[in-house]
């Protein structure tokens, strides 16, 4: 069906109608975004092998030229074991998406996006984004320090998705360059293609960022609600460091990026540290933030939370507009040439979010 991967499409081909095999890359597993909240009935979850049949099906329907069978998939996504896991998004019981992680012994650093497919009544929800997602935080849990995925350039749908999240073409030669310029041109509208599909970098309007930085918000509450008060002080989150030490340290760094915020809203430098000024090393401004709020009750810390979230909120819809424009100019401390609503999140996604959701696992487990 597709061609070997580096053939090259010749002038008179098209993306769409002759599907070329490509790979992309990660090259970081940092900054992955929350996992999206799906409606209700849909939940994402680990396959069982008792699913072995209803995967089949619906790998079947994604990979035509294959052939899959139960026994198949139990063979290779249950019984191999450089499959890691097996996510699913189940409706009422019956599976409408799934993707795997695979994680080879030569390349451990790797983690390898594999079988990604939605049953073709459920396509354009985002489960496949929800599911993606969903592995790469698995592919960093599990020591993983980049991603990689094989993809067609038919159909284009999977491409941008993949872009958005991240990934980047994977170029070895002239023959995959040559495939890539063509499907960046069809995805651009430059050769047909249709409505133009974001790249890696989007820039949002301030409205679009206040709804993405919010629902930010949603999938950190809902952590914690996950994780539930009468739990939040038992030490051993991190080291000694109990869920309400990192909900009061990752406040404590908050509050420099509301100042930051603010003196941009007034065209000001750099503001002063929410901390001491002699703390120029990140530990001891940690040891400082932790000090500070040791004897402090949770509500407390709770409350603060919930009020610098708020501030931060206030800061990012007073910003100007030229603001959000030139960040690299105005937010040089975001480091980044557009602002996007993960980028306030940075903080947990890159340091505390897989440390807090594998001690949820641990203790739910007990």
């Amino acid at each position: 069906m597709g061609r070997p991967l580096g053939s090259p499409m010749s002038e008179k081909s098209d993306a769409r109608a002759v599907p070329v095999n490509v790979m992309m890359r990660r090259p970081s597993l940092f900054g992955v975004p929350a996992m999206p909240i799906l409606a209700a009935p849909l939940l994402v979850r680990r396959a069982h092998v008792e699913e072995a049949g209803a995967l089949a099906a619906l790998l079947g329907q994604a990979f035509e030229a294959e052939t899959w069978d139960a026994a198949g998939i139990e063979r290779e996504l249950f019984c191999d074991e450089t499959v890691r896991a097996t996510l699913v998004v189940a409706a009422a019981g019956r599976l409408v998406a799934t993707a795997s992680l695979q994680v080879r012994p030569d390349a451990p650093e790797c983690g390898w996006v594999r079988w990604v497919a939605t049953d073709l009544a459920r396509r354009r929800e985002g489960l496949a984004r929800a599911l993606v997602i969903g592995v790469l935080a698995m592919a960093r849990q599990a020591g993983c320090r980049e991603a990689r995925l094989r993809t067609q350039t038919y159909p284009l749908a999977a491409i941008p998705l993949y872009l958005q999240l991240g990934f980047e073409p994977l170029v070895t030669g002239e023959a995959e360059r040559e495939v890539w310029e063509r499907v960046i041109r069809l995805l651009s509208g430059e050769a047909g293609g249709g409505r133009a599909l974001p790249p890696k970098e989007v820039s949002m309007n301030k409205s679009e960022l206040l709804n993405g930085v919010r629902e930010e918000y949603r999938q950190w509450e809902a952590l914690l609600n996950q994780i539930g008060e009468a739990r939040m002080e038992q030490p051993g989150a991190v080291a000694d460091w109990s869920i309400k030490d990192i909900i009061a340290h990752l406040t404590g760094w908050r509050h420099r990026t509301v100042a930051r915020l603010q003196a941009a809203q007034r065209g000001a430098g750099e503001p002063p540290s929410y901390w001491p000024a002699h703390l120029q090393e990140v530990d001891e401004v940690n040891a400082w933030i932790y000090e500070q709020n040791r004897g402090r009750s949770l509500r407390e810390v709770l409350d603060e939370s919930h009020q610098v979230f708020q501030q931060m909120f206030a800061a990012i819809e007073g910003l100007p507009d030229e603001v959000l424009s030139d960040p690299a100019r105005y937010l040089p401390w975001l480091e980044a040439e557009s602002v996007k609503p993960s980028d306030f999140f940075a903080h947990f996604h890159e340091e505390h979010e897989s440390d807090m959701r594998a001690w949820l696992e641990r203790v739910d487990k007990q």
